[in-house]
């Protein structure tokens, strides 16, 4: 190549530079090519990188989603458990706390199992927590009730052919 720049033992510095200057533009196209490249690697990068939060933000909107489908579920739930006009209703409002229908259980009959379940938890804790204005099995009043109880069957064991124990009901009254 050299010999074509070289015309009777002269430089042809045109052509030399002509060469050079092909040269340096065949180098920075190449850079440009490698940048270009990098550009479009770092921006496949980054386009995964969000693809992945996007997955993540739309997982946990789901869970969000389903938490707030469940919330609405029990509140649709306790809802219907507040006391309807029918309990409050005088004939109702006369009979003992134990002949009344619960509220919680109004749709048993639809529960899932797992809403079953809850149900009966929150149907327990009235026992042990209080309903509305009636005390709980940890209230004092009802211990000592429960102990006077406990009292009287212990003396009517000391004596049992003086005494008569009836118990009557029925459902769960005559059970216990």
């Amino acid at each position: 190549k050299m010999a074509k720049g070289i015309r009777g033992g002269h430089i042809n510095s045109e052509e030399l530079l002509s060469r050079q200057s092909d040269s340096y533009e065949a180098q920075i196209n190449a850079l440009k090519e490698l940048h270009e490249s990098d550009k479009k690697l770092s921006l496949e990068k980054q386009a995964a990188i969000y693809q992945r939060k996007v997955a993540e933000l739309e997982s946990e909107i789901n869970e969000l989603l389903t938490q707030q489908a469940e919330l609405g579920h029990e509140k649709d739930r306790l809802q219907r458990a507040l006391p309807s006009t029918e309990l409050l209703s005088s004939d109702l409002r006369d009979k003992p706390i134990t002949e009344r229908a619960s509220e919680l259980g109004d749709d048993i009959d639809r529960a899932t199992p797992i809403s079953y379940v809850r149900l009966c938890k929150s149907i327990d804790g009235q026992i042990f927590g209080g309903y509305r204005q009636y005390p709980s099995l940890s209230d004092k009043e009802i211990q000592d009730a429960i102990c006077q109880v406990v009292w009287s069957i212990t003396e009517f064991f000391k004596n049992p052919r003086e005494a008569v124990i009836v118990l009557s009901g029925a459902g769960t009254s005559g059970r216990l």
